[in-house]
């Protein structure tokens, strides 16, 4: 479209742009889609996903095995795999898991907010998807530890932000080693070492029951 970069996507719901790259090797673009809100759909933020290229190809392995299988290719019988599809990817469970692993490879999930929101409204919106995935990150299958630490940081951050206006760029990285750094228009709020927070952001987003189908949609498209 007029006025995207030629090494960019717009998400087509906010129009909000999406480099297919980060600078400084800061990931690859695998998609994205629109958080929206209450039951009249309105539209938030627009997020993108973005993480080391072999790792992404890593996290869609799983997926490749089960079409491989499904054709036959996996038993020595000549079969050929299916295609991998986006319905493939959303349908097998460990891909989600790979990617919201929260150690491996770093990774960042960029917001782009798409309506003028508050910093309070925005952490009260994160706490209700946050705490109960707290929860269990440190329970069985997961053990990740106690999140207190994390939470209480990621509180700390959003009571420093305003009102963000749209367009206002915000990005949550984790650096693969339990690390999480939050930023808003490329000036860090700060870093806190916690798997579980690592574990629950990127599974409010990328979980099977995460809080917005287009944002996964968009990762498996």
């Amino acid at each position: 479209p007029p006025g995207v970069p030629a090494a960019a996507v717009m998400e087509p719901v906010t129009r909000a742009v999406f480099l297919t790259a980060l600078p400084d090797d800061g990931g690859v673009l695998a998609g994205a889609g629109v958080r929206a809100m209450t039951p009249l759909r309105v539209k938030v933020y627009a997020l993108g996903l973005y993480g080391e290229r072999r790792a992404l190809v890593a996290a869609c392995r799983p997926a490749v095995a089960a079409a491989a299988a499904a054709g036959g290719g996996g038993g020595g019988g000549g079969g050929v795999a299916a295609p991998i599809t986006p319905a493939a990817l959303l349908d097998t469970p460990a891909v989600w898991a790979r990617l919201c692993a929260p150690r491996g490879s770093p990774s960042t999930l960029r917001l782009v907010v798409a309506r003028e929101v508050t910093g309070d409204h925005m952490l009260h919106g994160f706490e209700r998807a946050l705490k109960p995935r707290l929860k269990a990150a440190a329970k069985k299958p997961h053990g990740y530890g106690d999140a207190k630490a994390g939470l209480a940081a990621f509180t700390k951050w959003w009571k420093t932000v305003g009102t963000l206006k749209v367009g206002t760029e915000l990005t949550v990285t984790r650096d693969g080693a339990g690390r999480v750094t939050m930023a808003i228009k490329g000036e860090p709020l700060g870093t806190v070492e916690s798997d579980a927070l690592a574990w629950a952001l990127w599974d409010m987003f990328l979980g099977a029951k995460g809080v917005s189908a287009e944002i996964r949609q968009g990762v498996a498209d």
